[in-house]
């Protein structure tokens, strides 16, 4: 079940939305444990989240924007079927702050620049002695960021730059010596991305470069070609290397736990393609999707 209400009110100069958005999901897993021929249940995607939001934004040519919005959510954490964890759960608090304002200065350039603060917290509770118990992390985040987009011949371009500084502190409650302590670190990133329609198709090429003050850079290019046979058909192919920070929690996954996790929160790496076919028929769409990610 999800429940949204936003409310939106027009001045002179501004506009101000505010909202609140509650998700709750329950999932349960039915298992035999092997160990002792006993059925149990098992919480697989318990969600109870909430967040709440203000946006302000001005329609006039120097426009700007702020964005603020908290939220809160506990997840049931998957267990393991040989040892069932009904008790282990993941509780998340997140919330960011951004002011951004954008102009024009002709030719059909646009130019956006921004400033955001962004926190964030977890906290893991589990029942299991192998796996980390009682461990609470902290994150706090201060970036700036820059955008561009344009014509470029008769191709879309737009480009995006942004760096950030990323403080981590990390506690196990349980085994002090097995806790994350403190981290800090710089990051930055540049992306570009162009689009271009030949006809019935489209072509998507863009790069991003990721790096951080402990890290060499790293490149992740992606290209995705889109064609419409018929009217109510198009077919697509992409390819591409993605790059993403790794999940908070697998500070904790040393080498006691069942997989080796990643202490020192280092860059992880996917190679992935995809292909798709979608099928549209006045208020009916289909989308069929076949992808490999390594």
């Amino acid at each position: 079940s999800r429940q949204d209400l936003a409310v939106t009110r027009a001045f002179d100069r501004a506009t101000i939305s505010a909202g609140g958005e509650y998700d709750q999901r329950h999932n349960p897993y039915k298992f035999v444990d092997i160990n002792t021929d006993t059925t149990g249940m098992r919480q697989n995607a318990r969600i109870d989240e909430r967040r709440a939001y203000i946006r302000i934004s001005s329609p006039l040519h120097r426009s700007f924007e702020f964005l603020g919005y908290a939220s809160r959510n506990e997840r049931g954490a998957p267990g393991i079927v040989e040892r069932p964890m009904p008790e282990a759960f993941t509780r998340n608090k997140n919330g960011r702050a951004q002011t951004s304002r954008s102009f024009s200065p002709g030719a059909g350039h646009q130019f956006v620049t921004a400033a955001w603060y962004e926190f964030s917290s977890e906290y893991y509770n589990a029942s299991q002695e192998r796996i980390p118990q009682h461990t609470y992390l902290r994150e706090h985040f201060l970036g700036l960021q820059a955008r561009h987009s344009s014509k470029l011949l008769t191709a879309d371009w737009n480009s995006e730059l942004e760096t950030r500084h990323r403080f981590i502190h990390g506690d196990d409650i349980k085994r002090p010596n097995l806790s994350f302590g403190d981290e800090e670190r710089g990051e930055y990133s540049a992306r570009m991305h162009l689009s271009r329609n030949l006809g019935r198709a489209t072509l998507h090429a863009g790069v991003a470069l990721d790096a951080d003050g402990e890290n060499s850079p790293g490149w992740s290019p992606r290209v995705d070609f889109n064609i419409r046979p018929i009217r109510s058909v198009s077919l697509g192919a992409g390819w591409g290397r993605s790059f993403r920070r790794p999940l908070l929690m697998t500070a904790f996954w040393k080498s006691d736990y069942y997989t080796q996790g990643n202490p020192n929160l280092l860059p992880e790496r996917a190679e992935e393609w995809e292909g798709t076919v979608r099928w549209r028929h006045r208020f009916i769409t289909i989308d069929t999707r076949y992808f490999e990610r390594q």
